[in-house]
């Protein structure tokens, strides 16, 4: 039973942090970006002694990566929001057999416990990320 329900909120937890991610994701600023994007380059120019002709050839490489990325991220998107989908159709068909299983007042328990970990985990994950 434990077991159970530690799947179930590992199952809503990972949820929960998929989509703080995603809402960090989006914050990003283009400008800011290519800014770190130079000062990196300008530091590997640096630290490796590079001549014009290498910086050249990483930049080429790293805006081919980009595009690539930017042309695969809609197939990244659709098949996360499609395993978003799954897990909660799963976790949908768990809290209905745990509602056969259980008695009314047992169920309403259940989720309050569920809820209040969920919380206690959240905090402990944003205390981590202030840490950082």
């Amino acid at each position: 039973m434990k077991k159970i329900i530690l799947s179930a909120a590992m199952i809503a937890f990972g949820t929960f942090a998929m989509a703080q991610e995603t809402s960090k994701m989006t914050k990003k600023n283009p400008a800011h970006m290519e800014q770190k994007r130079q000062e990196n380059m300008q530091m590997m120019k640096q630290e490796l002694n590079l001549t014009s002709a290498q910086m050249d050839r990483i930049k080429s490489l790293q805006d081919k990566n980009m595009a690539e990325r930017k042309a695969n991220a809609p197939a990244k998107q659709a098949e996360r929001r499609e395993k978003m989908a799954e897990m909660k159709a799963k976790r949908a068909q768990h809290n209905a057999e745990m509602k056969k299983i259980l008695t009314a007042d047992q169920y309403t328990k259940w989720e309050a416990n569920k809820k209040e970990k969920m919380q206690k985990k959240g905090r402990k994950m944003s205390k981590m990320q202030q840490v950082r």
